[in-house]
């Protein structure tokens, strides 16, 4: 049960970008050069280099950084199985916007590394390929557009349906053998997940009495995923809830999964302590 709750399947292509932004801050520690004054970003990205590959969530893997001109470059390799590629370039538009409105939202030292981004005049290239198909794709944002985006003002409600709207477009989605992710919606204060299990791989018998320790697993899978993670922050942001349900495909049955709007601001806080002691071993190691 893991392994589902560990993939909004593009939800995690989109805030795959939320590992970069360790990269990013290291750029506020070289000063305010100009362009052709690189030497000491070439050495972050270098570092940064010998650390790879990273492995963002099951299936997307960070495998390479490369800063050419004013162009900083970012692989992703894909494991079709788990992230099918047409989804990802069915809405390119889209997967772009949200993330500038992820830069719209940020704060404290993320947003500091994208003003960085826009004083070293250096453009983002989000350049995915895919580990079987050899497929690739590229999203690209600007200097500029980083720069629009962080002077549009967005609150936390605006960014939490901007990225849920996002997620519908390349629903339905398989996360795994069985399991099909069909809707993500806001309701009632609370983000609703339905997720369909495949009743002749999954009995329903005796889940209600595992709920528990299905929350445990999510929890726990939550905790070590950094991207899903940011979807958690966001709801936490409004003080929302999160609801999982799991419906069976023959059987209509529905188990929900809730944790409240004090569990996910819970979540928030760990998180966020362990983004501020990544963040201050970086700048220690710099």
């Amino acid at each position: 049960m893991q392994n589902d709750n560990a993939k909004l399947n593009d939800m995690k292509i989109l805030q795959a970008i939320k590992a970069v932004i360790i990269v990013l801050v290291l750029f506020s520690c070289s000063g305010n050069k100009k362009p052709e004054m690189y030497p000491d970003l070439i050495e972050t990205v270098q570092k940064i280099q010998e650390g790879l590959p990273l492995t963002i969530s099951e299936g997307l893997i960070l495998s390479r950084v490369e800063y050419e001109d004013t162009l900083f470059t970012l692989q992703y390799e894909i494991d079709e199985k788990e992230f099918p590629f047409e989804n990802l370039v069915k809405a390119k538009q889209n997967r772009k916007n949200l993330f500038l409105t992820t830069i719209s939202a940020s704060e404290g030292n993320e947003r500091t590394g994208f003003e960085q981004c826009v004083s070293y005049n250096v453009s983002v290239n989000f350049y995915f390929i895919g580990k079987r198909s050899h497929k690739e794709m590229s999203i690209i944002v600007s200097p500029d557009e980083i720069n629009d985006a962080l002077n549009t003002k967005r609150n936390a409600l605006d960014v939490l349906k901007i990225q849920i709207d996002g997620e519908k477009n390349s629903l339905p989605e398989k996360l795994g053998d069985g399991m099909t992710m069909t809707n993500i919606e806001i309701r009632d204060s609370m983000v609703y997940t339905t997720i369909v299990l495949d009743e002749t791989n999954y009995s329903f018998d005796g889940l209600e009495e595992s709920l528990e320790d299905m929350k445990t697993e999510i929890r726990k899978s939550l905790r070590s995923d950094r991207i899903g993670m940011n979807l958690i922050k966001m709801i936490a942001n409004v003080n929302y809830g999160l609801v999982y349900s799991y419906v069976g495909s023959v059987s209509g049955k529905t188990y929900n999964i809730t944790f409240s709007p004090d569990e996910i601001l819970l979540e928030k806080v760990i998180y966020d302590a362990e983004v501020k002691t990544a963040s201050e071993i970086v700048e220690c190691d710099i």
